[in-house]
């Protein structure tokens, strides 16, 4: 297995583990994981609350909340909620949408 790492067979001790594939690439923007069908790692840039917009502390990034999924740069504005819906630094501005009930 890949992502297990291959097992040894040892007279006495019979069958070990082998040692664990890493996949971190000591880049703390990316999520990395093992893909075991594919035999490889994955280093998908980090979107930590999955709103489909990276953090904007990473290249490419301009999620100014990754913690919450509502706000995105790719969200319009809401109105009368006191908060930056848009990620464009401006808060319940001109041209924003009903706040959803």
């Amino acid at each position: 297995m890949f992502c297990d790492g291959a097992e040894r067979c040892d007279p006495v001790d019979g069958c070990v583990e082998g040692r664990r594939e890493s996949c971190d690439d000591e880049e703390v923007c990316t999520i990395d994981r093992c893909d075991e069908p594919a035999g490889s790692c994955t280093h998908v840039p980090r979107d930590l609350d999955d709103d489909g917009d990276v953090d904007m502390f990473c290249e490419g990034g301009a999620d100014c909340d990754d913690a919450d999924p509502t706000v995105s740069s790719g969200n319009d504005e809401a109105c009368g909620n006191r908060r930056d819906d848009d990620c464009d630094g401006a808060v319940d501005e001109d041209g924003c949408t009903l706040a959803a009930r």
